[in-house]
Order: C-alpha cells, then sequence, then structure tokens
C-alpha cells in the first residue's frame, strides 16, 4: 500500500497574529469571533514592547477598557488566554499607570459590570503596583547599547585575529575566563554592579488610592449599621457567623478592595509623598470595617491594618499615631478572645508582633521624650490594659516602655 503523505496543521493558524498594536486591539475588540480575540491576545506582548511612545499614550485607556471587556464574553473561556489578557493588562497599566488606572477605576466603580470584571481590575492594579514599585534601575537603551558595543569589539578581535601573537591571543583567553568565572570574580578588571530597582509607584499612588478608598467608603456606608458590636459588663459581645451585610457581591468586592489598598499602600513605600495621609485614611476605614460580621472581611481588614503599619516608619508611627495604635492593640486583643475564625485570631497574633517590632525601632530612633501620658489614651489606661494579659500584653508594655 502506498502511504499517503500528511501536512501537519497543527501550526496553521485562522486567524494570523497581527504586527501592530492597533491591529491587536482591532482584533481584541471582535468579540464576535474567538480566533480574532485570541490571535490578539497573543500578539500583545510583543506589540506593547514594540509600540511607540505616542501610539501608547493613545491607546492606553481604550486597552484597558477593551481587555477587561473579554472576562464579559461568554466565548472567551480559555484560561491560558485569560492569562495572557492578564498579563497584557498588567503590562499597559506599568506603562501608562496616569491613562490605565482611571479606565479601571470606572469598571470597578459602574456595578453594570459583571463582579468578575472588577475583581480582575483590582488584581491587575495590584500586579501593576508591585512591578512599578520594583522597576530596575537601568534602560533597555542602556542596556541595548551595551550589547552593541560587546559585539563591536568582538568583531573587532575577530577581525585583527591574525594580527595578535599567539602569547597575546592565549593572555586573552585566560582573562576571559577569569572575568567569566564567578569563584574569581575577585581578579576581574570589571566588578559587576549591584542590582538596583526604582519604585516607580510613589509617585502616582496617590491618583489610584484615593479613588479606591472613596469607592470602599461609599460601600461601607450602608453597612454602617452592622458593623458594630455592643459592649456588656466589659466583655464584647461574640460575632454571630450567620449575619451577613449588604449583597453577596458587595461583599466580595469590598473584601477586594480592603486588599488592594493596603497592597498599594505597601507598594507605594515609606518615601512617597502621600504615605502617611493614605495610611491615616486606610486606618479610618478600618476602625470602620474591624467588626464586620463577616469574617473574610475582618481577615482582609487585619492583613491590610498589618501593611499600613509596616508602611509607615516606626519613628513616626509613634509620634503622631500613639492613641490609635492604644486603640489597635485593644481591638486585637479582643480579637484574639472573641473572634470565633481561627485565622483572624492568628493573623492577630501576628499583627500584635509587628507593632511591638515597630516600637522597639521606634525606642532606639527617637529620644525617651514622653509624647502622650500613659494614663491619657483611654479610660483605665495602659498599665491596666496590660495587667488582664492575652494578646497583645507584650506591645503594650514595649508602648509604655517608649513612652516613659
Amino acid at each position: 500500500m502506498e502511504e499517503t503523505l500528511k501536512d501537519d496543521t497543527s501550526e496553521l493558524r485562522e486567524v494570523p497574529l497581527p504586527n501592530l498594536l492597533i491591529s491587536s486591539l482591532e482584533h481584541i475588540q471582535n468579540t464576535k469571533s474567538k480566533p480574532h480575540m485570541e490571535a490578539g491576545v497573543e500578539s500583545l506582548p510583543q506589540n506593547l514592547r514594540g509600540a511607540a511612545d505616542s501610539m501608547l499614550d493613545r491607546l492606553a485607556s481604550i486597552l484597558t477598557r477593551s481587555l477587561l471587556h473579554l472576562w464579559s464574553v461568554e466565548v472567551f473561556d480559555s484560561d491560558e488566554h485569560q492569562k495572557q489578557a492578564f498579563l497584557g493588562l498588567t503590562t499597559v497599566m506599568s506603562k501608562r499607570p496616569l491613562l490605565a488606572y482611571p479606565m479601571a477605576l470606572r469598571v470597578i466603580c459602574d456595578k453594570e459590570h459583571m463582579l468578575h470584571q472588577r475583581t480582575i481590575a483590582l488584581e491587575a492594579i495590584e500586579a501593576s503596583a508591585f512591578t512599578l514599585a520594583n522597576s530596575p534601575s537601568g534602560t533597555g537603551k542602556e542596556e541595548s547599547s551595551q550589547e552593541k558595543r560587546g559585539n563591536s569589539r568582538k568583531w573587532i578581535n575577530v577581525s585583527n585575529e591574525n594580527k595578535i601573537s599567539p602569547e597575546a591571543k592565549r593572555w586573552e583567553i585566560i582573562r576571559a575566563r577569569v572575568e567569566a568565572r564567578a569563584s574569581t570574580r575577585r581578579w576581574s578588571r570589571r566588578r559587576p554592579a549591584p542590582k538596583t530597582s526604582i519604585n516607580r509607584f510613589g509617585s502616582v499612588s496617590m491618583s489610584v488610592f484615593a479613588p479606591l478608598l472613596a469607592i470602599s467608603l461609599k460601600i461601607a456606608s450602608g453597612m454602617r449599621d452592622n458593623l458594630r458590636y455592643s459592649i456588656h459588663n466589659g466583655t464584647a459581645k461574640p460575632f454571630e457567623e450567620g449575619e451577613r451585610t449588604g449583597d453577596a457581591h458587595d461583599r466580595i468586592l469590598f473584601g477586594s478592595i480592603i486588599r488592594c489598598l493596603g497592597t498599594l499602600l505597601s507598594c507605594a513605600g515609606r518615601s512617597a509623598p502621600g504615605t502617611w495621609a493614605m495610611a491615616q485614611s486606610l486606618l479610618d476605614l478600618l476602625f470602620i470595617t474591624r467588626f464586620h460580621p463577616v469574617k473574610e472581611i475582618r481577615r482582609e481588614t487585619l492583613v491590610a491594618l498589618g501593611k499600613a503599619l509596616q508602611a509607615v516608619p516606626p519613628a513616626i508611627l509613634h509620634n503622631k499615631m500613639y492613641g490609635e495604635l492604644v486603640e489597635v492593640v485593644e481591638w486585637l486583643q479582643d480579637v484574639c478572645k472573641i473572634d470565633p475564625d481561627s485565622e483572624c485570631r492568628e493573623i492577630a497574633t501576628a499583627v500584635a508582633a509587628l507593632i511591638q517590632k515597630s516600637l522597639k525601632e521606634a525606642k532606639m530612633s527617637i529620644s525617651s521624650r514622653p509624647i502622650i501620658r500613659v494614663g491619657h489614651a483611654r479610660s483605665g489606661g495602659i498599665l491596666d490594659i496590660a495587667k488582664s494579659g492575652g494578646a497583645g500584653t507584650l506591645a503594650l508594655a514595649e508602648l509604655k516602655s517608649v513612652t516613659l
């Protein structure tokens, strides 16, 4: 029998990959054709790298909206292409944050969009903030110029190979091997420069933090009646796990926003211009949500609290937020005593240890002059609270030792 040869059609595509960024955008916007959407998403990373600055300025906002719209398209269900779309969305936000963030915030605020779209927008903002906060100090142009200089040197050596004596050629090979080996780095002529990074997110952090905080406060305003607990005989009323507040979508979105706010504050860094103001605003929000009946939101509140306290320098934390620290430690004690969720209790213990560590750093960096007297913080004073024991006692004792 004659064997029939069959062509391998596995690599053939129904729609070819576009070569321009605007063509990728057109393919992504063609939501009626699944092959066009997939081709546009696959070509996006390469076209973003090669796009001109003027083209990115013009298409950043539209790309953000179009990529977020893909999660509302039913046929766009491939996990691999959704991952590629998320990476493209993060890249756009990292390259043009001031143009992409407003569109993402508009999607988060608009209730007409699906919950999945809104949470994806929050996750992309977090990922882009982390990318901007850890940007390499060097630029691509400098690296390419160094590569060109290295390549030109190689070609010069090849062209002059016949003119070099065997002894000089031998020592050139030895020198190249010595420079290439990390174990003999001390004998190398060129010492590797330490890798440094630049926090590019600090300058744009307030532009996304403030609108997102306003959205969270708008959601929290409808839950205010259910966010408080009552005090009976000096003990807090236990949380009721069966109690629920607001719509289910609002609860999920609210928890995601709290997590995103904590990440943004952490990525902004201690030296950002608005870090202190952002930390104060976030603490005001967390003081509202700390008694939320939903355990997931209480967890996100505790994690965001730890990030907020870690973002502020210890000396400033002690000098300007002493009263807040006292109330926070008292709250952490109550969480470890009455919260039915074990994960909340573990997070509260970790945050109390973080406060203790920050106060030790403040004790070493600031003078021993009293800022606020011990008994003036709240009724009963810190000494009475510390005598009761439990979680947070070490932090309160450290707080007392720094002040005295």
